[in-house]
């Protein structure tokens, strides 16, 4: 891309349209243009998102963080919500994915 940026002058990036240095940079190809959209944030992180995360770290993984730290602390790196689960919402996390997997809870 900046080797074929490269051949135009200014005087030609400054005064052609759009569409014609397109074409000259890209004869062979058909471009096609787009209407510009606005640029909008929307990040998709989730509790639930996190939780299915620390789902597939296992048990033992974060039950090791649960002993280290007291809590496990996700920080989403786009966004930079905060979620953090202690040991209740650990064991609930487990609990669940056992059940719901098919495996009956023990009896008291």
């Amino acid at each position: 891309m900046c080797h074929l940026g490269s051949t135009l002058s200014n005087d030609e990036l400054l005064k052609e349209e759009p569409e014609t240095v397109f074409k000259r940079l890209f004869w062979q190809e058909n471009v096609q243009h787009f209407e510009p959209a606005p640029a909008r944030f929307q990040c998709t992180c989730s509790r639930e998102k996190v939780s299915g995360m620390l789902k597939m770290l296992g048990r033992e993984e974060v039950d090791s963080v649960i002993a280290e730290r007291g809590h496990v602390e996700v920080h989403c790196e786009f966004c930079n919500q905060r979620y953090e689960f202690d040991p209740v919402d650990v064991e609930q996390l487990f609990v669940s994915k056992g059940i719901s997997q098919g495996v009956s809870p023990a009896p008291d």
